[in-house]
């Protein structure tokens, strides 16, 4: 029975609720009928479950009325139950959350329609209608909980099966039938072309370089499918990037563009290419005709072992030195040969420069100005990668 304030007469109220507990079972029915009416999201939604969806909810709506208290999470544990039954009939969480609200209006216009025959006071009808929509929120919030999970669920679940699918597709693994259906599923485009990408994948960086990449694809207006896998992102590129700037902190490798159908041919080489370039110390969008010859370094180290005996080791001798001498060659390289252009990028005197360019000479035996010493030179020079000295 329900706590009385003043004068209110507390057994015509427990009439009053003990009718409208008789009443639930047809309110169930014309909720239900409301419910398909005039919510979007049901079409899916089997009646009957939405009947006794209603009768639930409208009668956990009357028992915190009669007991006339704030409502407790456990007060709608069939909220779950609903939730899930919902989501598996496609009811988004904003039509639920309309049919539960519909469901307490049905309770409210109900007792306000009988509160004049049993002498039920506005002050109570207040006090109802608050416990209504106090349990309006704890109703939102246990199914809230259960949608984000779901989503959740899903999301994981729909990231490992794209990851599965752009692995096998890049490894040549997809029959036609799987690769068909995932390129209509994930929208990749049939008849234009495409082009892997792949990059290395940092443990410390989490999924900021998978993000970074998207939001660099997106800026050009290209979209990027990507997978994590084998501690690199590999991905499908679909459109271009327009010269957009890519992540400046790692290479960004991408394969010769191919159809869907033969890009997985294209694959070991765009793999070959990150690794050469982070060998290099190379950054940005790099490309086989990007790499060009150096592409060979990574494949033939007793090539590289042979030049660096050649013309860095004759350098140690006086290391400082040593390392002025391999800046000023490598400007000299980077700068097409010119000697003042290269003297101004370091910068020293350009009779500094000419001085350091014939001292070279010297030290390891070579002619800069022959065209077999210049390629020697700018292979173990850009084996060097990311270290510039000795």
């Amino acid at each position: 029975m329900v706590e009385t304030k003043g004068a209110y007469d507390a057994d015509l109220w427990s009439d009053l609720l003990a009718r409208m507990e008789s009443e639930v079972g047809d309110l169930s029915f014309t909720t239900a009928d409301e419910i398909f009416a005039t919510i979007p999201g049901y079409g899916h939604a089997t009646r009957e479950k939405i009947v006794n969806t209603a009768f639930q909810n409208l009668s956990v709506s009357l028992r915190v009325i009669i007991r006339g208290v704030e409502p407790r999470p456990e007060d709608v544990d069939h909220a779950r139950d609903t939730a899930l039954e919902r989501i598996a009939e496609g009811v988004p969480l904003g039509s639920l959350l309309s049919g539960f609200r519909l469901s307490l209006r049905g309770i409210q216009r109900r007792l306000l329609a009988l509160a004049p025959e049993y002498g039920t006071p506005p002050e109570q009808l207040l006090e109802w209608s608050n416990l209504l929509w106090s349990l309006g929120d704890v109703f939102s919030t246990s199914v809230t909980a259960v949608y984000r999970d779901h989503e959740i669920t899903r999301t994981v679940a729909d990231s490992t099966r794209r990851a599965e699918w752009i692995g096998r597709l890049v490894t040549g693994d997809l029959g036609d039938s799987e690769l068909l259906r995932g390129a209509a599923l994930y929208k990749v485009p049939m008849d234009v072309p495409l082009r892997i990408l792949v990059a290395p994948f940092a443990e410390d960086a989490g999924p900021e370089t998978d993000a970074e990449l998207q939001r660099w694809a997106g800026r050009g207006g290209a979209t990027l499918l990507t997978a994590v896998q084998n501690r690199a992102v590999t991905g499908i590129l679909i459109g271009d990037t327009q010269g957009t700037v890519a992540p400046p902190e790692i290479p960004v490798a991408l394969g010769a563009p191919a159809s869907l159908t033969e890009l997985h041919l294209t694959t070991v080489m765009a793999t070959r290419v990150m690794r050469t370039a982070l060998e290099l110390g190379l950054t940005g969008v790099i490309d086989e005709a990007t790499l060009s010859w150096r592409l060979a370094i990574g494949t033939s180290p007793e090539t590289t072992a042979l030049l660096r005996q050649r013309y860095l080791v004759p350098l140690t001798d006086s290391r400082t030195f040593g390392n002025d001498l391999l800046d000023s060659v490598r400007a000299y390289l980077e700068n097409k040969l010119n000697v003042r252009a290269a003297a101004a990028s370091i910068p020293v005197h350009v009779n500094t420069l000419r001085y350091r360019l014939r001292r070279f000479e010297e030290l390891t035996g070579c002619d800069l100005a022959e065209v077999n010493t210049l390629v020697e030179v700018a292979w173990v020079i850009a084996a060097l990668g990311g270290d510039h000295g000795l």
